[in-house]
């Protein structure tokens, strides 16, 4: 009887489709799926052949999908879920093509602004350094993850609906999704290492020196830690890709947990890491607004810990997602954006120094003799020059600042902050 009256079902459906679709969804479904629309139909207040009614009841639709999921096996629940989409006419979601966009435009700006880096030490004539390899080496262990964000996640379904996903593809795109995840942990760890080495080259003496050099080393310890983790946080590894299916055998750990406690604690390093600098700029014998101007070049990285936030968030979300296809978008775009900014960030100093040295260099000769010619006035008399005062700087830590290769350089003429040894008050800066 049952089985009559699903047949009988499944006719007045696939009637009711023919008047607005050629094509009928309903074939691909399986007979536990067919069961679960029989039941349910039967249940609610719609009329078998009345489509726009089926259609337009959300509770029916979501008792019709729970029902599914209880009963059936993932991939029936998903055909049933596709069929309903193409047979009610819902539009088809897609953001595949803006997060390629934004891959390949953030990789683009990061590669563009580190060689801008190297283009400044060299013109500059100062020796590249441990923070400018790191800075490096972040770059091109990124491009692993460009190409597979711009090409073979969109490629897979991401930014779309997963029953909208042909099977193979979810597949793929969680194998995908696997690959970049070990890859943003090493990411994520090797972005601090340059602003480390960057502080290590700053305060090379005092207790400061050894907190960088345990943050240093901590670093290490997290990325080595987590992509250890992330690689065998299933077993066999294959089955993080294909237990989605509910076909397969194996066990994972709670993979949520551990992303969550590696964003957490990559927050912690980054509120850290502005906390170090900030203890010594303060004790700079330098105006207040002063010292509050080399302490925001050094709060550029407040930028890192906000998209940090904003991708826990997202990753928050992601963790109860039954549709990880469409979520991934939003967790993909905030690690994207995260790893980006970082590198912004760290080259934001020598930027800079760039836009004060191109200038003066490529206006260097035709200023050295405007100035020959300027030296004395028309009646041949020489003008006073105004006496150069300069900066009172007290201690072992502004002595080490000046010291340092090129952050003495890049300090003075990005914020104006610092100049030669005096003991008279500050009346003109260099």
């Amino acid at each position: 009887m049952r089985s009559c009256l699903s047949l009988v079902i499944f006719a007045l459906l696939t009637s009711a489709l023919a008047q607005v679709n050629t094509l009928n969804p309903l074939d691909s479904l399986s007979p536990c799926a067919l069961n679960c629309t029989e039941i349910k139909i039967l249940a609610s207040d719609c009329q078998i052949s009345n489509l726009t009614c089926l259609c337009e009841n959300a509770p029916l639709q979501a008792e019709i999908a729970r029902c599914a999921l209880i009963s059936c096996s993932i991939l029936e629940a998903l055909q049933l879920k596709n069929s309903s989409t193409v047979l009610c006419n819902i539009p088809i979601r897609s953001r595949t093509y803006e997060f390629k966009v934004v891959v390949i435009t953030l990789g683009t700006a990061s590669g563009v602004v580190v060689f801008l880096r190297i283009l400044s030490k060299y013109l500059a004539q100062q020796p590249l350094w441990y923070d400018d390899f790191a800075i490096l080496f972040t770059l091109f262990a990124g491009i692993p993850s460009s190409v597979l964000g711009s090409h073979s996640l969109p490629k897979n379904g991401v930014g779309k609906d997963i029953w909208t996903v042909p099977a193979h593809q979810i597949t793929e795109f969680i194998r995908i999704f696997y690959i970049m995840e070990i890859m943003y942990f090493s990411h994520i760890a090797t972005m601090k290492l340059p602003v480390l080495f960057f502080y290590w080259k700053i305060f090379p003496h005092g207790r400061i020196k050894y907190l960088i050099w345990a943050t240093i080393l901590f670093v290490f310890v997290y990325g080595t830690t987590f992509i250890f983790l992330g690689i065998f946080q299933c077993s066999p590894i294959s089955f993080f890709w294909t237990n989605w299916d509910g076909e397969h055998e194996g066990k994972c750990f709670n993979s949520n947990a551990m992303t969550r406690a590696n964003a957490g604690i990559g927050i912690a390093l980054e509120i850290w890491m502005l906390a170090l600098p900030m203890q010594q700029v303060f004790k700079l014998n330098l105006h207040w607004k002063k010292k509050i101007g080399v302490a925001m070049m050094f709060s550029v990285g407040l930028f890192v810990t906000i998209v940090s936030c904003l991708r826990l968030k997202s990753l928050v979300k992601f963790t109860y997602s039954d549709n990880p296809t469409w979520d991934n978008f939003d967790v993909g775009l905030w690690s994207t954006i995260e790893i980006n900014v970082g590198i912004f960030c760290a080259c934001m100093p020598s930027l800079r120094l760039l836009v004060r040295t191109f200038p003066r260099i490529s206006g260097s000769s035709g200023s050295q003799s405007k100035r020959k010619s300027n030296r004395y006035t028309g009646d041949g008399i020489r003008p006073k020059t105004p006496p150069t005062r300069k900066v009172a700087v007290e201690g072992d830590l502004e002595s080490t600042i000046i010291g340092s290769s090129d952050y003495g350089i890049e300090l003075e003429r990005s914020t104006r902050t610092l100049s030669k040894l005096d003991d008279e008050p500050i009346d003109r800066l260099r």
